[in-house]
This record gives C-alpha cells, structure tokens and sequence, in this order.
C-alpha cells in the first residue's frame, strides 16, 4: 500500500530556557493533570492510582464511546487515560507558551501563585486545604479548581481561565490520538500540494552598516489588506517593499500538524488571552497573514451575501464562476 502524500515537516524551534522551579512545576502540571484528568472507567480502576484516576460508571464510559462513536476498547481506553504530565509533548509546548510567548508581567503573578501552592500555609489560604496541590487527590483538585471559576477575587478566576484555557488547547496540539478518536486527519485525504507564488525575498549579508532600498512604496504586513494593496500598486506601476515579521511556508508545507501550525503560523503561538483570559482570540502570523490561515477554513458565504457584494459593492467576482469553482 502506497504511503499517502503528506507536507514537509516543519519541525519547532528549540525549547526556550526554563525559568519555572521545580516545585513550580509540580504544582502546574497537577493543575493540568486537574483540567484534562486522567479518565477510568470503573472495572479498570486502580486503587492505586486512586489520587490521579477520575473514575467514571460504565454507563458514563457508554455514554462517551457513543458521542464520539467509538466502540468501546483499547483506543478510547487510551485516549481517555492521557495524562499531561506525562507527555513530554504537552509538557514542551506548555513550557513554549508560557515562556516565548508570555510576557514577564503576565507570567510573574503566576509563577508567585504557584510557589504560594506549594507550600502548606499558602495552599491552606488558596485551596482551604493545608496538604500542598499537588498532593491532594484528583476529586479535592477538581473542586477546588471549579471554586477558582467564581472566586470573588479576579485575580484568582482570571487563573482560571487561564489554566482552563491553555490545557484545553495544549491537550489538542499534542494529544497523539485526539486525531484518532475525532476522526480530524492531519492529512486531508488524496492530498496533493498545489502551486506555490515564487516571490522574490530580499536576502541582506551581514553588516554593521544599514542597507539603504528605494521603493515608491513599503507596505507593512502582508496579510489581506496588505498583500491585496502591494499587488493593485505594483500592477499600477509602482515599485513596492512589502515587509512583514514572519515567515513564508510554500504549500509543500501545508497543511501542518495541530502543534506546528499554530506556533509557525498563528501570533503568540495560537493563544491571545483577553484581559480576564475569558475570550482567546486566533490571528494569523506569517507571509500571507490571517488569508493563509483563512482561506482553507473559510465556509462559503451565502448566495444573497455573494448577489449583495457583486452589485452593491462592485464585486463581480464573487457570483463569477473563477470564484464558486475556487
């Protein structure tokens, strides 16, 4: 059997630095372990595991096997069982989004939260419990992590979201049957790429002298608005720089996996907390902006929103058939 056509890779720059303590640590991933816990079902319950298992009734585990439609068995098993802390992948990108992509402001609070954790005067202060978090069982950490959802000190349901918001998210990048048991495939099926625009990049040596470029005009950010405007001038005669921060991928790149696309090609790794880390916004970051992210995903708009966008705003392309066929 042939091996299907998939992208090239795309490996992740390398591990930033850690700055988190050890203890630090500890606490974070049983904070994790607490938002995507580690899911038993009752016949297969180890008293052992008892601090770390959520157990649930085989009425429960039928209930899941249906919603996913999955049979019941290994897979489910298996995936219902992963556990954050001991994935090396979750681990990796955790420690990549708190540490490129968190500000030192932003991550300070947390870290001192943490530390606070760890010891028993400050877990007895935020928890109510005087054994440090990460040694209570998975049920104590359930419920004090919900109470945390509607404290009535912001600061503490502001971690909430966060801790809520990032685990989800993490757990969907690395988990390796996640894939599996949505049936979401990496690889869309009968994948070929498709052409890719040769531009023309400026290459500059090293120098300790600033190059000097004449152009009519230099265009910041190359995303929609942007590359839409540097092509209309350029085909108008102009000479036109088009700058932008990130990286361009040709389509012998795409589509990346979960965890590669969003560090490569989505601002601050995919996750843009809202102030109180209750909304998290997505944008793109690379040659093409949000138009590369967007265009794959995109639903097609209406008939009467195409009709009103033809007419009203001049846009024939839209009810062209170069368009519908696109």
């Amino acid at each position: 059997m042939a091996t299907p056509l998939g992208p090239l890779s795309t490996p992740l720059p390398p591990l930033p630095d850690d700055v988190f303590t050890s203890a630090q640590w500890s606490i974070l991933l049983a904070l994790m372990d607490t938002v995507v816990p580690r899911i038993v079902r009752a016949s297969a319950a180890s008293p052992s595991r008892a601090i770390d298992e959520l157990v649930i009734s085989e009425e429960e585990y039928g209930a899941i096997a249906r919603a996913t439609g999955r049979e019941e068995g290994e897979t489910l098993d298996a995936y219902l069982a992963e556990r954050p802390s001991e994935s090396e992948d979750f681990k990796g990108l955790l420690r990549r989004q708190l540490v490129s992509y968190a500000r030192e402001d932003q991550r300070r609070p947390l870290m001192l939260i943490l530390s606070i954790l760890s010891t028993r005067p400050g877990s007895l202060l935020l928890t109510g419990y005087a054994t440090p978090l990460d040694q209570l069982d998975i049920k104590s950490r359930t419920l004090i992590l919900q109470s945390w959802g509607s404290h009535y000190i912001g600061a503490i349901r502001t971690l909430y979201n966060t801790l809520t918001s990032i685990g989800k998210m993490i757990h969907i990048k690395s988990s390796r049957l996640f894939p599996t048991i949505t049936g979401f495939s990496a690889i869309p099926l009968k994948y070929s790429p498709g052409p890719s625009y040769e531009y023309t990049f400026l290459q500059f040596p090293e120098s300790q002298s600033p190059a000097i470029l004449d152009f009519d005009v230099v265009i910041v950010g190359s995303g929609l608005g942007g590359g839409i405007s540097a092509k209309n001038l350029a085909e108008a005669g102009f000479s036109v720089l088009v700058v932008d921060k990130a990286y361009h991928y040709t389509s012998a790149q795409l589509p990346m996996t979960e965890a590669q696309g969003m560090i490569h090609l989505f601002e601050n790794g995919g996750i843009i907390p809202s102030e109180d880390s209750s909304i998290n916004v997505l944008t793109g970051s690379n040659f093409g902006g949000g138009g590369t992210v967007n265009w794959s995903a995109s639903l097609q708009p209406q008939g009467f929103v195409r009709k009103e966008w033809a007419e009203d705003r001049h846009l024939p392309l839209f009810t062209s058939t170069t368009f519908q066929e696109s």
